[in-house]
């Protein structure tokens, strides 16, 4: 299993008050990433970081490695940088999650697997309405609606497991082996997936 875990952050809904900052990195951030985050942009740099351990908690919860997220037990590591792509290493309890995120003036995207590379990997984000309603059925209707065109693939819902992780079933609740994952917050809505 590739084990694919994302998260979204809108940056409109988030603060970038120092104080506020200094909280979340009390609370959620090591020595070693607080120290890389000083010499960065702080504010920007601290939402990468929280979500890129956001989408590795979601890779660790699959493989049955965590039931509760602990964002300090997840150790984010940059590997490469450049203005708006960020490629990383999330160590997790002796495990690697390999990350990438997409910073955009409106939203930081991230994604991690336990696999270094996939060869058959797809996301989107997808701007929405803030309320929970609303983004569920979006992001339910674009992912079907994008299995179709690309893997042809019809008749289909996302349901979720007994752990409730998102899974796709046919119209006979057969699960269809597609690893996935969906993130909304703020005014964005996300899916990833591998098949």
């Amino acid at each position: 299993m590739t084990a694919i875990g994302n998260d979204i952050v809108d940056l409109n809904c988030v603060s970038d008050s120092s104080k506020y900052i200094d909280r979340l990195l009390k609370y959620a951030f090591r020595t070693s990433e607080i120290n890389y985050l000083v010499d960065t942009e702080k504010s920007i740099s601290s939402w990468i970081f929280w979500s890129l351990k956001e989408a590795s908690y979601k890779s660790a919860v699959k493989l049955g490695l965590q039931d509760r997220f602990s964002p300090k037990n997840f150790e984010v590591e940059i590997t490469s940088l450049n203005r708006t792509q960020i490629k990383s290493v999330v160590k997790f309890d002796g495990h690697h999650f390999f990350g990438s995120s997409d910073s955009q003036d409106k939203f930081i995207f991230s994604n991690t697997s336990k696999s270094k590379s996939i060869t058959n990997f797809y996301s989107e984000v997808f701007p929405t309405k803030d309320d929970y309603q609303s983004q569920s059925e979006l992001i339910r209707l674009e992912l079907l609606n994008n299995l179709e065109r690309k893997l042809n693939l019809k008749h289909l819902s996302v349901t979720k497991n007994e752990e409730l992780i998102p899974i796709i079933i046919d119209r006979n609740s057969n699960i269809i082996d597609i690893d996935l994952s969906l993130s909304h917050h703020g005014n964005f809505t996300s899916f990833s997936y591998s098949w």
